[in-house]
């Protein structure tokens, strides 16, 4: 969903005759969502072909309707038509965000600011996908332009609290949130933020009044009931007399008592594992291999489901380099020191040599047998990255699809390289996934995801499915979609007590 929705005015020089129409559809169009907008501004095109306003909102529409490739093309329209408006950058840019596409995201912010370096929703914006990717100092760099450039957006007072807490700076983020919640304080999701960010602290009579204050503003916040749930199995691992009950902010031995959620919520608890992480890697666009339908579009799927699932951090990350792809799961071993929960998805290739499997960047060459250990990643390097959680270590690989490198050895013979990934056996607690049993092949399917990913998704948030349960549905569902040609596995183990991606609704 947009977090800032650019809407512009949709204006047309008509006849005198029809102006009264054309002023109610300009009404209309400028609204910017649904099937009525995208009537009147295709009724203001056809009077006005060249009416860059009206293919603006007109994309803003198609978004509102997740139609995001209609939007796009009615962006690019506007861009042709008048190459110097920033708004068809920056809505673009949005559209493209929020289909994952970050390169092109940020490459449309940055036109945007060359072209008007006066927006403060460009930077914002920009800041935003630099946040959604790891690069914490670019984005608040971005959020103090846009606070530069109005002092009032509150979002972006919000959007680099977000950036200071995920970077560990707790105060910042706290002064953040406070800023926001100034500006506009009904913002639930600012109060559970700022929640968030004062458990973060250990200061859990603040973050209780943070969450109840969320809740009070919007009952059904996930994320806030999550936040909730999360100081309660805090405050269960504490050793000491249970909590007593008192006032947000006194000064006490222990911390407040926590309710439990207004009557008729419907609340949705974090598995009592607490705190859980993911890093999502799709892998498609190969340099020296056809490349790969479906890794780009399977992650970004399972990240959107994650996220829904209340995960506190998703690092989501699409066709890296090897250099790339080592960085990003060295930043995610480091976060999994903090974590109850660490989860790998990785989709893509993967090969097996010598009973070692490797995961494929996009850049590998792979023109020689020699060369695997310095092209590729293995993978007891991503279990390791996913090892310090503290509860649950998992990592999820749809990569055992038809290998297409042809290794050639120091003598020149064709080196063979295994069916799929070979069997593994993690270290206790780590659950390793496979899309199909070691030694045998994975579809990449034909529609929109393989078919192990979408059995995946199809479980994935289903309320009440223990994960060992979970993934016997998924492995059954593959076989039915595959006339058993391929079976998913799991090696490794789990602890003792029942972990749940979504828990029984209460």
């Amino acid at each position: 969903m947009y977090r800032t929705i650019l809407r512009v005015v949709a204006t047309v020089l008509v006849a005198t005759a029809v102006q009264p129409a054309a002023a109610d559809d300009a009404r209309v169009c400028g609204q910017a969502a649904g099937d009525d907008a995208i009537a009147a501004c295709t009724r203001l095109l056809s009077l006005n072909p060249s009416n860059v306003v009206a293919y603006v909102n007109r994309g803003l529409a198609y978004a509102s309707k997740k139609a995001y490739d209609r939007a796009i093309s009615e962006f690019d329209q506007a861009i042709r038509i008048d190459p110097k408006y920033v708004m068809a950058y920056n809505n673009r840019g949005l559209t493209y965000r929020i289909k994952g596409d970050y390169d092109r995201a940020l490459a449309d912010y940055d036109h945007a600011i060359r072209l008007d370096p006066g927006h403060a929703s460009t930077y914002n914006n920009r800041g935003f996908v630099y946040r959604t990717r790891g690069d914490y100092d670019r984005a608040i760099a971005d959020f103090d332009q846009a606070i530069r450039i109005d002092a009032k957006l509150a979002s972006s007072y919000h959007n680099r609290g977000l950036a200071y807490d995920s970077r560990g700076d707790y105060d910042r983020a706290i002064s953040d949130f406070d800023r926001t919640i100034q500006l506009d304080p009904t913002d639930a999701v600012a109060h559970s933020h700022r929640g968030s960010a004062y458990n973060h602290k250990g200061d859990y009579d603040h973050a209780v009044a943070d969450f109840n204050q969320a809740l009070r503003l919007n009952p059904s916040l996930l994320e806030a009931q999550q936040g909730l749930e999360r100081v309660r199995v805090l405050l269960a691992k504490r050793p000491g007399p249970a909590p007593q009950a008192g006032t947000a902010g006194a000064a006490a031995a222990v911390p407040v008592a926590i309710p439990d959620p207004p009557a008729g919520t419907a609340a949705t608890p974090l598995p009592s594992a607490g705190r859980r992480i993911a890093l999502v890697i799709g892998m498609s666009a190969y340099a020296n291999v056809a490349p790969l339908r479906n890794p780009v579009s399977d992650a970004r799927a399972v990240a959107d489901a994650f996220r829904r699932l209340g995960f506190a951090e998703v690092i989501e990350r699409e066709d890296l380099t090897r250099a790339k792809l080592e960085e990003v799961l060295k930043g995610f071993g480091d976060k999994a020191a903090e974590a109850d929960w660490a989860v790998i998805y990785y989709a893509g290739h993967g090969i097996e040599m010598k009973g070692e499997n490797y995961l494929v960047p996009v850049d590998a060459e792979l023109t020689r047998a020699e060369h695997v250990e310095d092209e590729a990643v293995t993978l007891t390097r991503v279990l390791s990255k996913a090892e310090p959680a503290r509860t649950l270590r998992m990592v999820i690989l749809d990569a055992c699809r038809n290998n297409p490198f042809r290794l050639a050895s120091a003598d020149g013979r064709t080196r063979a390289i295994g069916r799929g990934l070979s069997p593994v056996e993690p270290a206790g607690g780590v659950l390793v996934a496979y899309a199909a049993r070691g030694g045998t092949l994975a579809d990449d399917g034909n529609g929109e995801h393989s078919p192990f990913t979408q059995a995946l998704l199809a479980n994935l948030e289903t309320p009440g499915l223990e994960v060992s349960l979970l993934f016997r549905k998924v492995r059954d569902q593959v076989r039915a979609r595959t006339n058993s040609a391929q079976e998913p596995f799991i090696y490794g183990s789990l602890p003792g007590e029942e972990l749940y991606f979504r828990q029984p609704a209460r």
